[in-house]
């Protein structure tokens, strides 16, 4: 019998450590934290075996700065993988296997379709050299496309802001001509 506790303190409470048969860990934080985290378990679980539950991240995009996506799950997972199996862990789980409506965050899609993340859970499978997440990754998160878009068109306000003001008319060039017939819609006859 076991209980997973999420804060690593909470799981070598004495009181509690002799209670379960193998002391479990269910890992939430960064994986670089994990190896303090299972030294600090596995000293209070004395000869009992330590078992590391871990949360993958969603892929879902999202608004977060970085990428949630396919290549970033399976580098963490690998990292935790590989991080649990230096320090000796026992064994490993995920908190999910599947996706489920809009929690994405499983190693298998709705349509039960494999991830990259679902190779690294396979016997004997190689743990070190998954890519973490790419230019490409970034350009296609809406947080990145939105803080390009407002610095694009900030700095073209703030330019004709200053033109405006400095006494000066844009010019009212070919270019500027053509680039405004694109976006004005056309007066009805009448």
């Amino acid at each position: 019998m076991t209980v997973s506790w999420s804060d690593p303190a909470a799981a070598a409470d004495p009181a509690m450590i002799d209670l379960v048969d193998v002391v479990s860990l269910h890992w939430t934080g960064a994986p670089g934290d994990l190896p303090a985290a299972v030294e600090t378990v596995r000293a209070a679980a004395g000869s009992r075996p330590v078992m590391v539950t871990a949360t993958t991240s969603g892929t879902e995009g999202g608004w977060s700065p970085r990428p949630h996506t396919d290549r970033r799950q399976a580098a963490e997972v690998a990292q935790v993988l590989l991080t649990a199996e230096q320090n000796g862990v026992s064994r490993t789980a995920v908190d999910r296997l599947q996706d489920a409506g809009v929690d994405r965050d499983g190693f298998l899609r709705a349509d039960g379709s494999a991830k990259p993340a679902a190779a690294l859970v396979r016997p004997g499978a190689p743990l070190t050299g998954v890519a973490g997440s790419g230019l490409a990754d970034y350009a296609a998160s809406n947080f990145w496309r939105t803080v390009v878009a407002v610095a694009f068109f900030g700095t073209l306000f703030v330019f004709r802001h200053r033109l405006i003001t400095a006494g000066r008319r844009p010019r009212a060039g070919r270019i500027r001509r053509r680039l405004w017939s694109r976006f004005r819609r056309p007066r009805p006859p009448g």
